[in-house]
């Protein structure tokens, strides 16, 4: 490892660590995170992407090492990702470890951008200050790794420090002790092991394996979904595992399931999800048939309404009669913020009213705060309807996010 790697790599793990003894709460719960964080994981996975291709090309690693790393560099890519997914519930443990990986990978980004537009000739130093430098950084690194053992030592249920201890390990450089430290965890934690470290245990054993899956290393994967089923990251590993091993209905069967529980709004997470399941068909001469389609989120102001005719007015419409339900600012004129047209047949129903239903872009629910919701059946079949139309209309303002219930229950004179 060289000296600028090993200062670059024991600095960004070190902030970890630092994160580790003073964040507790960010440790304790799964967090969500923005474009910047998703667009900052983007680009390191293909720098990382970039650099294992390179290293293969030179032949410091197999191709087997090579594969074992990209899988790796996937399923990281896939749990950060999934950080960002709008409510749905995340893998408790495995939202943990990406919130601190993503403050971590601040201060990568930091450097990077300094190193190019800063003071570039105070990182290019010579070779015998870079050599000392990277004597006092490991020696500091090093103590930094002590103090995480010795609070494992002391509280050593704690799943994401014995993690964190792991990738310290390989920043150091010291791999053959990576195995040791899963089987430490697991001796310490007994049943309290959770499904994240059984997965990561199974990758660290794989990796002393020469990238081979065959035997206990794709049974921790087994023993991971046996405590948690909707692992993604364990779902996500596992069909690489089999497909590795040649059992390729095996990997399409987890990445199944693993489709089952994906977000379907982010086009990262869909797309690699499809490509694995491509490739699995194709090896079992299926035709490709993509596991998840893209569905698009509506942007802005969302509101849902449950609309409901009056048994008392059943009598006086037809099920061909059309039905407008619409939102307006209160207090103005002007066309509604949000519409749709429905027809007394799908009566009674839950719609949602959005920014995209806009009959002015710039006169949407999003520019509003107190509003009128309604709906109308309407004799003519036009918006503005006329005497004898059925009505229903309810105030409330654009940031409600209970399920707004409306009911048709007005008779226009």
């Amino acid at each position: 490892m060289s000296s600028e790697v090993m200062f670059w790599s024991g600095s960004i793990v070190m902030v970890a660590i630092a994160l580790f003894f003073l964040l507790p709460p960010l440790l304790g719960r799964g967090k969500t995170v923005g474009v910047a964080r998703r667009e900052t994981n983007l680009t390191i996975f293909q720098q990382r992407l970039e650099e294992l291709k390179d290293d293969r090309e030179s032949g410091e690693i197999s191709s087997e090492q090579f594969e074992q790393a990209e899988a790796d560099l996937k399923r990281e890519l896939l749990a950060d990702l999934e950080g960002e997914e709008h409510k749905v519930e995340q893998n408790s443990s495995a939202g943990r470890v990406g919130a601190l990986i993503a403050i971590v990978l601040v201060p990568l980004i930091a450097f990077g951008i300094y190193g190019k537009i800063g003071a570039p000739e105070a990182i290019n130093v010579k070779v015998a200050s870079a050599s000392a430098q990277q004597q006092q950084s490991t020696k500091n690194f090093e103590d930094v790794v002590a103090q995480l053992e010795k609070k494992l030592e002391q509280n050593p249920d704690n799943s994401e420090g014995w993690m964190m201890l792991a990738k310290s390990y390989e920043v150091l450089g010291r791999n053959s002790e990576i195995v040791n430290v899963y089987e430490r965890a697991i001796e310490k934690m007994g049943e309290s092991v959770d499904s994240q470290l059984f997965m990561e245990y199974g990758e660290a054993l794989a990796t002393r394996n020469g990238g081979s899956w065959m035997g206990k290393p794709v049974d921790q994967l087994t023993r991971a979904l046996d405590i948690d089923p909707t692992n993604r990251d364990a779902l996500w590993i596992s069909g690489h595992a089999y497909f590795d091993l040649g059992k390729y209905e095996k990997a399409l069967g987890f990445w199944e399931r693993l489709a089952n529980t994906a977000p379907t709004d982010d086009p990262e997470i869909v797309n690699m999800i499809n490509e694995a399941a491509y490739e699995a068909q194709e090896q079992l001469g299926r035709e490709k048939t993509a596991l998840l389609k893209l569905v698009a989120v509506p942007a802005g102001t969302v509101l849902t309404v449950a609309v409901a005719l009056d048994q008392s007015l059943q009598e006086m419409v037809s099920a061909e009669d059309v039905v407008f339900i619409y939102a307006k600012a209160q207090g103005k004129k002007g066309p509604p913020l949000a519409a749709q047209r429905l027809t007394v047949a799908s009566l009674p129903t839950t719609i949602q009213l959005d920014d995209t239903m806009a009959m002015i872009a710039s006169n949407n629910l999003s520019s509003a705060d107190q509003i009128v919701v309604g709906a109308k059946v309407s004799k003519s079949g036009v918006a503005t309807g006329g005497s004898g139309d059925l009505v229903g209309t309810v105030e409330t303002t654009t940031s409600q996010t209970d399920t707004i219930k409306l009911v048709i229950n007005q008779i226009v004179e």
